[in-house]
């Protein structure tokens, strides 16, 4: 234990042990808190990468291995959506078949190779990333997965404001020309499908402009406010790790019960009651707020501010996007804020401080 910050994500992990007596006395069973208590634990993955990042070079490494990571389950995930599209016979299956395996990889993956592409001051290494980041944007879109699309941009706004002139005007060139060789790839890899599709993902996304009317977000609403009321009956000590949720679903007409809530937050409050919630809600603000501190720290070099700006816009859109789409209990996006976290509390145990505000 090295930081403050360590204490808030151990009485966190403790406390979601402890919460073994409520899980049982709630009616559940050992065997869905312990599965639930597993999922956790992969935050515990933030000490051994926090150490090995303690190095530049070992960020860098690390970094590189989780980069390759993305890029081969994007591989995977093109390769079989092509596969799919090519069978199917009406323009809703264009969507259906999606690939969805690893979605959390991809948003992280992009703002990563945007944040080096238009941050790193040798530009012939800047342009080597070109190629993977447009593969990893093409598997992100190709998740038709609203929420992560969502988090991308709202990392890359977070990005656009950290960013200096010369890197806004990089950014806003690159999402232009992102844009063309998104739709030239597209129709590249899928051939006679490729309008289709981008038919789909535009159909797609001017769908969130009709979120009120959406059954399926009138459906989150609803559990949100179900899960509410559940809430409510034990907030200090919540139900206990591992504790099924039951609510009526609108999409399926009948009752269903579930150890998930889409609301990450009210998922935490739900499991683990406020005396869960607080260390750990502590734990990612003072992360983030140290990230965004480096990132502006002189003593920082081009590459590691890149990195650092990237996962704190990543943090930061995490922690908006969680109220749709649960990161905390993802365990994909457990390893993505493991990542993210380590990086930036090995970057400030380095030693790195940032200037005099």
């Amino acid at each position: 234990i090295e930081h403050v910050s360590d204490y808030y994500l151990l009485a966190f992990f403790v406390i979601c042990v402890a919460t073994l007596p409520i899980t049982v006395f709630n009616g559940q069973t050992v065997l869905w808190w312990f599965r639930e208590l597993l999922t956790f634990s992969h935050l515990l993955m933030y000490f051994p990468l926090r150490d090995s990042m303690r190095e530049r070079k070992g960020m860098i490494t690390l970094l590189v291995v989780l980069l390759g990571t993305f890029g081969l389950v994007a591989i995977y995930n093109l390769v079989t959506y092509r596969a799919a599209s090519a069978a199917v016979s009406y323009f809703w299956e264009l969507t259906a078949s999606r690939q969805a395996v690893g979605d959390n990889f991809f948003f992280p993956g992009v703002v990563v190779l945007i944040s080096l592409w238009i941050h790193l001051q040798d530009r012939k290494a800047a342009w080597m990333l070109l190629p993977p980041l447009a593969l990893i944007a093409l598997a992100l879109a190709l998740t038709f997965t609203r929420g992560f699309w969502l988090a991308a941009f709202l990392a890359i706004v977070v990005l656009f404001v950290f960013a200096g002139g010369r890197e806004r005007l990089r950014l806003g060139l690159s999402a232009l020309g992102g844009g063309l060789v998104g739709v030239f790839l597209v129709n590249v890899f899928l051939g006679r499908m490729g309008q289709s599709v981008l038919e789909s993902l535009v159909s797609r996304m001017l769908s969130t402009r009709d979120a009120t009317t959406d059954i399926s977000f009138m459906n989150r609403l609803f559990e949100s406010k179900e899960a509410w009321k559940r809430i409510l009956e034990q907030p200090i000590l919540g139900h206990g790790v591992g504790a099924m949720f039951s609510r009526f679903d609108i999409i399926k007409h009948e009752t269903v019960e579930t150890l998930y809530i889409h609301n990450g937050y009210l998922f935490l409050l739900f499991k683990v009651g406020l005396v869960g919630f607080i260390p750990y809600v502590f734990f990612l603000l003072i992360v983030v707020w140290t990230g965004i501190r480096l990132s502006f720290a002189k003593s920082v070099d081009d590459v590691q501010h890149a990195i650092l700006r990237a996962f704190a816009a990543i943090l930061c859109a995490m922690l908006i996007v969680t109220t749709t789409s649960n990161v905390f209990i993802q365990k994909q996006a457990l390893l993505v804020l493991a990542f993210s976290t380590a990086c930036v509390m090995a970057t400030h145990l380095r030693g790195e401080r940032t200037p005099a505000a």
